[in-house]
């Protein structure tokens, strides 16, 4: 994240599950946990944060958890169709 000129960090679950040999485990405990440790450094760089969520609970769960923090400037969420009324 030290690196100039980076607009904005979006960590992809599915793709760092594979990274890890979890390949359709995205919310594996070992993920979730490389997730959250991966969002702390993001946050703490001040470049803004993305997200993707597969659900209308894990997009509301990630607009508590990050929006809320001091710092955040850009909110992005990305939630299937179907699901974005229950936001």
């Amino acid at each position: 994240m030290a690196t100039p000129g980076i607009d904005l960090a979006v960590i992809g679950p599915g793709d760092l599950a594979t990274s890890i040999n979890k390949r359709g485990l995205p919310d594996d405990p070992e993920v979730v946990a490389l997730m959250a440790r991966a969002e702390e450094g993001i946050l703490k760089s001040g470049v803004p944060i993305g997200g993707v969520a597969r659900t209308a609970e894990q997009a509301n769960r990630m607009i508590d958890a990050r929006l809320c923090r001091a710092g955040a400037r850009l909110r992005l969420v990305a939630v299937p169709a179907r699901h974005r009324r229950e936001l």
